[in-house]
């Protein structure tokens, strides 16, 4: 989005915040039993991820912490189990900028678990760079940490998901992502272009890929019984920004001060995409505030030739078929 396109989204955004009443975490009104279920939930060691993988272990799941820092996550373990003594809780280790890390990852989930029930594509990055910032393998922090790894954990768990039916595919997107153009041609940021608003055009393509990929997994998946959901958590107080500027860190307070939440407040809607029997039968449509996103949804059913082109780049970036993963066995 560019500055005034920003500026111009927000009164929207501050309705749809202050006329929303978040549901109570602990109120299991209307949602499915994942007692004894496999849960994995990627970077829950932190913020909405781990009030995410908290409330999984209170309702009994076998949840599974996929995260870079391991000491971290096994902090975020005891914290837990101090308040859910009988959590089931597995730590792995999953560097998603990292593709072999990725692999690993999924390798260990298949050795170590017969099925996957819910997976909760949560972890992510948010660098503010005047320049385009890289992994060693060349690909744009975001595009790889947010975008491509989610896709190929996802890719590698599809079996399990599928063994694991009816279950749920969660993704976490965001509302920077409404109304972003992407460029298919260039999902790598190989051409000179702007970095846009306050040098957040790699971390809003991310995002906004997330919200494609969706909808095309979805229409792929459909009649598996595996569910695919995008999501906007809100502008959660989280330690996201943690490390930007002074004056960004300013201008992020500002914005939460008009449209954020807590991060208990930001993962109702992650436990509604997950657990909620009223989207059960849905698939491949975008949440905010515990209930569809309609100008996100219709924003989506427009862009259907954008998102092929978006799978096919995906799929040469990450140099793999994803009919391979996806066609009957």
């Amino acid at each position: 989005m560019s500055f005034f396109e920003t500026i111009g989204s927000g009164p929207r955004h501050v309705k749809d915040r202050w006329t929303h009443r978040y549901s109570q975490l602990d109120d299991r009104t209307g949602q499915e039993d994942v007692t004894g279920k496999v849960v994995v939930i990627t970077g829950s060691n932190g913020g909405l991820g781990k009030v995410t993988a908290l409330h999984m272990a209170k309702r009994r799941a076998r949840v599974v912490m996929a995260c870079r820092d391991v000491t971290k996550t096994e902090n975020a373990v005891k914290e837990i189990k101090e308040k859910v003594p009988e959590a089931d809780l597995t730590v792995i280790r999953l560097d998603l900028s990292d593709l072999d890390s990725v692999r690993a990852c999924a390798k260990e989930i298949l050795q170590k678990f017969p099925y996957v029930n819910i997976l909760i594509n949560n972890a992510g990055i948010m660098v503010t760079n005047p320049t385009v910032q890289r992994t060693a393998a060349g690909f744009e922090r975001h595009l790889v940490t947010n975008y491509l790894g989610h896709v190929l954990l996802t890719m590698l768990l599809i079996d399990h998901l599928k063994l694991g039916s009816p279950s749920r595919i969660v993704l976490l997107s965001s509302m920077a992502a409404e109304g972003h153009k992407v460029n298919p041609e260039d999902l790598n940021w190989e051409k000179p272009k702007s970095l846009q608003f306050l040098h957040f055009g790699p971390y809003n393509d991310s995002k906004k890929l997330l919200m494609l990929f969706g909808k095309q997994l979805a229409q792929r998946l459909e009649g598996t019984q595996v569910h695919v959901y995008s999501l906007c958590p809100g502008v959660a107080d989280t330690d996201l920004v943690d490390s930007f500027p002074p004056m960004v860190r300013f201008f992020i307070k500002a914005v939460k001060i008009q449209v954020g939440c807590s991060a208990e407040q930001g993962a109702t809607t992650i436990m509604y995409c997950a657990l909620s029997e009223k989207c059960a039968k849905e698939s491949g449509k975008m949440y905010h505030y515990e209930k569809p996103w309609v100008r996100a949804n219709r924003e989506l059913e427009k862009e259907g030739d954008l998102a092929e082109k978006v799978w096919t780049s995906t799929e040469k970036l990450l140099g793999i078929s994803f009919d391979t993963y996806l066609s009957p066995a």
